[in-house]
């Protein structure tokens, strides 16, 4: 069973990156990943981090402007922990609404 994780943004206004953490309740493993964008570029990049436990991806929600409200959802590689999973949105949808990673349990 795969489990994803989408997250909520804090916001690093000042150096344009976005930090991504996990709401609610989550087991030790979760806890390990990182997840975050960059907006700098065109289109936006997006990465997971993980330290321990099963492999995972980046998934991101990409949309085809800042304002626009559908979005399609593109995942990065599976990777091993450590490691860290990288993605892009593609040239038609180059904005990412929603970062976050999925584990592969």
């Amino acid at each position: 069973m795969r489990r994803l994780r989408l997250a909520t943004t804090l916001s690093l206004a000042a150096a344009g990156t976005f930090l991504l953490v996990s709401p609610g309740a989550a087991s030790a493993v979760e806890q390990d990943c990182t997840v975050g964008v960059d907006r700098l570029v065109k289109p936006h990049e997006g990465w997971a981090r993980c330290g321990i436990g099963a492999k995972f991806r980046v998934v991101l929600a990409c949309k085809t402007s800042a304002s626009a409200t559908d979005a399609t959802k593109y995942n990065g590689p599976w990777v091993m922990p450590p490691g860290t999973s990288r993605a892009a949105c593609p040239s038609a949808k180059p904005y990412i609404a929603e970062a976050g990673f999925e584990r592969d349990s």
